[in-house]
């Protein structure tokens, strides 16, 4: 993507060990920060929902297909100005 991403998380679906301490007013956009740090509601638009659950599924077979079992997400998170909407086309795959 073009977006600077402010916040980068590697999410795991665990608790244990998953948090990173990061110094007040730190820079938060070149650490991958951890589960326990991810305070966040994702609001994700009918189109980027679709996209982000077929690449997800599509993952989830390879994985599966390779007898894999360790798998994170990595979500980076661009804080959008007020009022500023990334329409449909933002989330083009082709």
């Amino acid at each position: 993507t073009p977006l600077k991403m402010h916040e980068i998380y590697d999410l795991k679906g665990s608790t244990v060990n998953r948090h990173v301490k990061i110094k007040e007013g730190g820079d938060t956009s070149s650490v991958a920060l951890k589960d326990n740090n991810f305070h966040h509601v994702l609001l994700l638009g009918d189109s980027a929902r679709s996209i982000f659950l077929q690449q997800l599924e599509q993952d989830v077979r390879w994985m599966e297909n390779r007898n894999i079992c360790d798998y994170s997400l990595l979500v980076g998170i661009h804080f959008r100005s007020e009022g500023k909407i990334l329409g449909d086309s933002h989330w083009d795959t082709a």
